[in-house]
């Protein structure tokens, strides 16, 4: 039986169709709106949503009208052998929850860093036996972008992608390559931090809107980075199964 998977972020709705473990189809809905999503054949939802409990109600309405029952993920004391560092873990982002059992168990149950680019940049540090040793919180590039337009008066520019670690020569490119800059070097840092603390390299997982862009400027020969897309929804089964609300 076929069942819809959805990542409700800040911005955008990411889904994919699966049947058992196998997907058939998946993509990416700019505004959140579940009105073209494959319903055919499909009664089953597993969704982690960021976009609040109105959003979440409605959604949950829509998804009910198309005859599909939905199971929302919820950030949990523990998963398998993940284990939540937060005392209250309801105060979680689901989406960092879902990254992190992903990739922890894609990994190989081996310690990992996880950071998802998106809206916000998150960077999360999981040891070998699944105690996850707690994270950063910082902008993403496009909230970067929307500070500096916010509060200058001549530093406007539209950033749409990834910019490089080279120093720009008009403002745009300043601006791009300097979230880059900032972004990568925060990465860095956790990933360094996260060495020392484990004493050992962990690999590094990274996903989000803006994920492949790090990647590729910031894997290296001395640390095992990868670039894993659809992290969030893969961390969907494992956590709704977990909760029992499937």
């Amino acid at each position: 039986m076929a069942h819809l998977e959805l990542d409700v972020g800040n911005t955008a709705l990411k889904w994919r169709l699966c049947e058992g473990e196998r997907r058939i189809s998946g993509g990416r809905v700019p505004n959140k709106s579940v009105a073209d999503l494959p319903f055919g054949g499909v009664t089953e939802a597993w969704v982690g949503s960021v976009a609040g409990e109105q959003f979440n109600r409605t959604l949950r309405d829509e998804l009910a009208a198309q005859g599909v029952t939905a199971s929302f993920a919820i950030s949990q004391r523990r998963c398998g052998r993940v284990q939540n560092s937060y005392t209250d873990v309801s105060r979680m982002g689901v989406d960092r929850w879902l990254a992190m059992v992903a990739a922890y168990y894609r990994a190989g149950q081996r310690s990992v860093v996880v950071v998802d680019a998106g809206t916000a940049l998150t960077i999360d540090i999981v040891a070998g036996d699944g105690q996850h040793l707690g994270g950063y919180i910082l902008p993403g590039a496009p909230l970067m972008v929307r500070s500096l337009g916010l509060a200058t008066d001549r530093v406007k520019v539209e950033v749409s992608s990834t910019g490089d670690l080279s120093p720009g020569r008009n403002t745009g490119a300043c601006v791009a390559n300097g979230c880059t800059l900032a972004q990568l070097g925060a990465i860095k840092q956790a990933v360094s931090e996260a060495q020392a603390e484990l004493r050992g390299s962990p690999v590094v997982m990274v996903t989000g809107g803006d994920g492949r862009g790090l990647w590729e400027l910031g894997r290296s020969e001395s640390t095992e980075w990868e670039y894993v897309e659809e992290l969030v929804l893969d961390g969907l089964a494992p956590v709704v199964r977990a909760s029992g609300e499937r």
